[in-house]
């Protein structure tokens, strides 16, 4: 059995593929680009195994908010480079 990895790394990868700093991406104002950055690593941490009530710990939103971004289109590159990263 494999055990996921820590949802902080995840994040901190999802910042760097998005050249942003874990502070930007955990903001709750609504910017394009700090979104994008929390879509990311919501779709990895779901490719990863992360269960959805983790990554929202570490995000600092609800589990339905997760699951709402994990409904939402990604770009695939910077998820399965999120994944190479942490497998």
């Amino acid at each position: 059995m494999r055990v996921p990895p820590d949802p902080r790394r995840i994040l901190e990868l999802a910042a760097d593929a998005c050249e942003l700093t874990l502070t930007k991406l955990r903001t709750r104002r609504p910017r394009l680009a700090s979104e994008r950055a929390r879509r990311i690593a919501a779709h990895a941490a779901r490719m990863l195994g992360v269960e959805d009530r983790e990554i929202a710990i570490t995000l600092g939103v609800p589990p339905d908010e997760v699951r709402r971004m994990t409904r939402e289109p990604v770009e695939l590159a910077p998820c399965l480079a999120i994944c190479a990263k942490l497998i």
